[in-house]
């Protein structure tokens, strides 16, 4: 029997054309899609299998994690000023005296560290937020309709970065100026 369907022409006319429509890609559609998906689903769901490929780490996750990191930080620094406050005495008595084994140079070393970690966190949160900031300052400041968009929000970033950088570095050469050292003995 098998022999005699590959002889017949019209047999085998229309297996190719039952091959041709299986190799042929068909164009999807929304409706051909959505089939594909919940077919996928049910196969899923029926064998119990877990989803191949790389885990995406949740935006939430990652706020988390910055957003405890500066917690820590900022507590450690309270922590460290408070002690180079209250505990050791003025820098200029403080000579020989030690917390843990660290001298008052070395903890105004780890403070400094310290915040710049902090100060660190804080340019990572910012620049994760950076389109609710462009936002809130785009309608609730300028009281504008629409947001710039992407690009433009990140030459804002920039900018807004190299300003802030500025004033820092303009109040450090100020203070340069003005700093004087005690007369002679």
């Amino acid at each position: 029997m098998s022999s005699r369907r590959a002889r017949d022409p019209s047999t085998c006319f229309s297996f190719t054309q039952n091959i041709g429509a299986m190799v042929t890609p068909m164009k999807a559609t929304p409706a051909a899609e959505s089939a594909k998906a919940a077919a996928a689903k049910r196969a899923g769901e029926a064998t119990n299998a877990k989803p191949r490929g790389k885990r995406r780490v949740s935006m939430s996750v990652v706020n988390f994690w910055v957003d405890a990191t500066i917690l820590a930080a900022f507590l450690l620094l309270a922590w460290e000023s408070a002690a180079l406050q209250f505990i050791f005495p003025p820098p200029t008595l403080a000579g020989g005296w030690t917390l843990f084994r660290l001298t008052y140079d070395q903890w105004r070393d780890i403070q400094f560290a310290t915040f710049c970690i902090f100060s660190l966190g804080i340019l990572i949160h910012v620049m994760l937020h950076w389109n609710w900031v462009c936002s809130v300052v785009a309608n609730q400041i300028l009281a504008n309709s629409e947001r710039p968009d992407e690009g433009m929000q990140t030459i804002y970033g920039v900018a807004t970065l190299i300003v802030l950088l500025h004033i820092v570095a303009a109040g450090l050469i100020v203070a340069l100026f003005f700093v004087h050292r005690p007369p002679a003995l």
